[in-house]
């Protein structure tokens, strides 16, 4: 188990994150249709401590939920719904 893994709840059902302690530079993982943050774990291993780490598995993706209504797994939905999170602002900072 992964002791950086979070959920985020939202009112459509929860997001699973990989979010690192650290305060540093923020590095944003985001992984492919089919994929999920799992497959950036030797990645994460290998960067300096001081790179704060945030990456979330899409919506029906890894352990977050699959969604409830018909959904669009385009690229563009799962950015809409990455940001509608607050995990990731356009600057690199959390809300």
């Amino acid at each position: 188990m992964n002791p950086f893994r979070n959920r985020l709840q939202r009112p459509w059902g929860s997001i699973a994150f990989h979010e690192s302690p650290n305060s540093g530079l923020p590095l944003i993982f985001l992984h492919g249709t089919g994929c999920d943050t799992t497959d950036w774990e030797p990645t994460f291993q290998s960067l300096p401590e001081n790179i704060h780490i945030v990456a979330p598995d899409f919506r029906g993706h890894g352990e977050s939920d699959v969604p409830a209504k018909p959904f669009t797994y385009l690229i563009t939905s799962q950015k809409s719904t990455v940001r509608s999170t607050g995990l990731i602002k356009h600057n690199g900072n959390r809300d």
